[in-house]
């Protein structure tokens, strides 16, 4: 078993360096790491920030570096597994006014209903603290694709191409939150609410 994962492992490494390198060949500019970059400078020294879809911190999963930088980095997901996540100090539940920062990333497109993540997000998120989010447009072909093809196609497709995940990390889409036009009308929302 342990051989086995041992190449699928580096399969999956080996098809992320082939994707890197069409990547850098084809977009120059782009910076895959942008957002967690961003996430890392903007989260606050001795501060508390809370990752949703923090996941289970094993496997070829993105993680950010943030447990030796701020004063707790917690988490908080679907998965029970996040309880044994090694990258993080501790997990849900959390009382109101309690982050400095809240931030999720690839996960919103996973939102069958994305008002309620906001509200519980700015329960716990401090006053006039930061809620970010990083996602896929609904409009880039592979969001169109995963949105006509159905369920048991994308767990298919994961455990046969995919780049080190597995079924467990596969989670329906809705991208009920995934365009421009959305993410105003949930902002637009919860401004009136609390303005």
């Amino acid at each position: 078993m342990f051989e086995r994962n041992r190449t699928v492992n580096s399969t999956a490494l080996r098809r992320r360096q082939r994707l890197q390198e069409w990547r850098s060949k084809e977009y120059p500019n782009f910076d895959p790491w942008h957002f967690n970059t961003t996430v890392e400078e903007g989260a606050p020294a001795g501060g508390d920030v809370l990752e949703i879809g923090a996941g289970s911190g094993v496997g070829l999963q993105t993680q950010m570096l943030l447990k030796s930088q701020v004063r707790r980095y917690a988490g908080g997901d679907i998965d029970p597994r996040v309880m044994d996540n090694p990258h993080l100090h501790d997990a849900l539940p959390f009382e109101d006014n309690s982050f400095d920062l809240v931030f999720h990333t690839m996960v919103a497109e996973h939102l069958p209903d994305p008002t309620a993540n906001v509200r519980v997000s700015l329960r716990v998120l401090k006053p006039g603290e930061l809620l970010m989010f990083h996602s896929v447009s609904f409009w880039s072909c592979a969001s169109l694709v995963a949105a006509a093809t159905p369920h048991w196609f994308h767990m298919f497709f994961v455990r046969h191409l995919g780049m080190g995940m597995i079924r467990k990390h596969v989670f329906p889409t809705h991208y009920c939150i995934n365009t421009v036009s959305a993410i105003h009308c949930i902002a637009r929302t919860w401004s009136r609410r609390t303005g």
